[in-house]
């Protein structure tokens, strides 16, 4: 039995994957998605995805749409990657049960603690409970996206913003 305070690791470095059955012009595509969470732990009876950063921190959005917007320099990247690895763990057979918080921990951080790095916020509310509030409304705005991305009609458009190109992996394809 654990005690309130105390956090017991779950698992450690674990590459989630499975199948979204995605709607593309009346056509059923099953899109492989996957991922790799940092660490997963207990605390409190919540399962928390954890992801660990090495940047600064950023804006926390106020909701979940805030994350999907097109063109948005200072959409947080790193909220919609904890999301997305929360998403996937609630896919998996024995934790679709389980109250899920994705939390961010910024190595930076670690030497001076804050009681908030618990739990990752959306607006000024802590997230506790992902797949209740959160989930829902993430996996439609992923699935829109991914539907976009099939969508013939939708042409491709390269980013105004130059420097959203410096860490992108693709950069050398689109000549950013």
């Amino acid at each position: 039995q654990l005690e309130k305070s105390e956090i017991k690791i779950v698992g450690l470095e674990q590459d989630p994957r499975f199948y979204l059955g995605v709607d593309v012009d009346g056509e059923n595509v099953r899109v492989k998605i996957y991922g790799r969470y940092d660490r997963i732990d207990m605390k409190d009876g919540i399962l928390r995805i954890v992801d660990y950063k090495t940047g600064k921190e950023k804006k926390v959005p106020g909701n979940v749409e805030e994350l999907f917007v097109h063109g948005k320099s200072d959409r947080n990247t790193h909220v919609f990657q904890t999301f997305y690895y929360a998403m996937l763990a609630s896919g998996h057979k024995s934790l679709r049960e389980c109250r899920l918080a994705p939390v961010l921990l910024y190595v930076r951080n670690t030497s001076k603690p804050k009681a908030d790095v618990l739990y990752m916020k959306m607006g000024n509310k802590p997230v506790q409970d992902f797949s209740t509030d959160q989930l829902p409304t993430f996996r439609e705005k992923l699935m829109e996206l991914i539907r976009e991305l099939f969508d013939p009609e939708v042409p491709f458009a390269m980013t105004a913003d130059k420097k959203s190109c410096e860490q992108c992996a693709y950069r050398t394809l689109c000549k950013g």
